[in-house]
This record gives C-alpha cells, structure tokens and sequence, in this order.
C-alpha cells in the first residue's frame, strides 16, 4: 500500500525499542496512569467487553490495561504478550496482586502470532503501531483479521497526530531524538484496518494533557 498520509518515518530498530522499554519498565505505569488512561477506558466502553469472551492485548507492557480486562472476563480466556520480558514481569507482578488465575501472560513477537485461526473475539493493541515502521502496518493487521472470529473486533490506540499547535511539542520531541518519545510517533491507522479487510471501520481522536491519541477500531465478517 502507497499511503497519501503524511507522518514521520520510524527511526528505531527493534532491538532499539526493546532496549529503551526495559529502561522505563520501573516507572511507566506513571506515564500512562497520567497519559494513556483516559483513551483506555474509551477502548473498553467501545468494547463493551463481556464475560465469557476470548481476548487477546498484544503489548501488554505493564499490565495497566490487561489488569482490566482480566477483571471484566472473569469466565473467558484472556492472552497477553509483549516483546519486552521485563514488561511482561511488570504485568505478571501486577496481576498477582488480583489473585485471579483467568489469564496468561508471555513474551512474543507480533510478526510470529501462533495462534490458530477464529481464536479471538477481541484483539487490543495500545501504542505498537506507532513504534513501527509503515510497511509493517498491513501484515499486522492480517496476521489480527486471520485469528480473530468472524464479528471479531480489533481495537487501537495509537500517538498521532494532534489538531492543535500544542500537539507539535510531541512531533518536535521525536525529531529532536525520538529517544525521548520511546520510539513513538504520530501516525493514523484507520485507511490501513480498511485495507487489510476490516468492516465499520471508524476513528476517535483523545487528547490527554496535550498528548494526542487515536482510538482505531473495526470488525471482522467472514
């Protein structure tokens, strides 16, 4: 896919992102506590995630959103995985504090979902996307679309690109050293979901403390 959209290429490898996420596992939960957390509750309420359903969060990172929704599927079978092990030791420490046993936690890569098709009713991934480079984008999301059931939803949340002059301060961080954003840049996800064959396919912008988000999600008919 040729993409008209206009956003800044990655600059890190993926030995680069899996370096700086081990660096800031001890205190990330800070950053999205303060950042991200408006957007995942959003996520969760598009959702309407009930229990009894297969879901599946790929970047895990510290738990803060996979702790959510392990409470709200008590019954169902919950995944997570993310590529950084110090990440997923976080989340493993805070999801023993819940004593619930309905969920499993494992460091893996995107690029190598084994899971069989029509696994999952619910596939979340919060702030990979945007790590990664463009070309990448497609595969992903048909690796999604292949073990997600039919009327199976994917669920997004990306850094993007803001619509006021304050949501530049992130874009010029990144150009400066994108160090300094953990890898992460503004990008808009949706043209890809419609792309690789998602349906219903919409978008929500959420700014929190001048951070802006996208909230991408679309559904699956087969």
């Amino acid at each position: 896919m040729t993409s008209n959209q206009q956003f800044l290429k990655t600059k890190l490898k993926q030995s680069d992102i899996r370096k700086i996420y081990k660096r800031i596992s001890p205190y990330y939960d800070i950053w999205s506590s303060l950042v991200e957390s408006k957007t995942h509750k959003r996520s969760l309420k598009i959702a309407n995630l009930k229990d009894g359903h297969s879901v599946l969060e790929v970047a895990v990172g510290t738990g803060y959103f996979f702790s959510e929704i392990v409470k709200r599927n008590l019954t169902g079978r919950n995944e997570g995985i993310d590529i950084t092990p110090e990440m997923i030791n976080k989340a493993k420490k805070k999801l023993g504090k819940l004593s619930l046993s309905n969920y499993t936690l494992k460091t893996d890569d995107v690029f190598q979902l084994n899971y069989p098709e029509n696994t999952f009713d619910f596939i979340f991934c919060n702030y990979m996307f945007d790590l990664l480079p463009e070309d990448q984008f497609i595969f992903i999301l048909q690796q999604f679309k292949k073990i997600l059931r039919s009327n199976g939803c994917v669920l997004i949340i990306n850094t993007t690109q803001g619509t006021h002059w304050y949501h530049k301060f992130w874009e010029i961080l990144y150009k400066i050293h994108p160090v300094i954003m953990a890898g992460s840049r503004g990008i808009s996800l949706s043209q890809y979901l419609v792309t690789a064959g998602f349906s219903d396919v919409k978008k929500e912008f959420i700014s929190r403390l001048t951070y802006p988000s996208e909230l991408v999600y679309g559904t699956i008919f087969k």
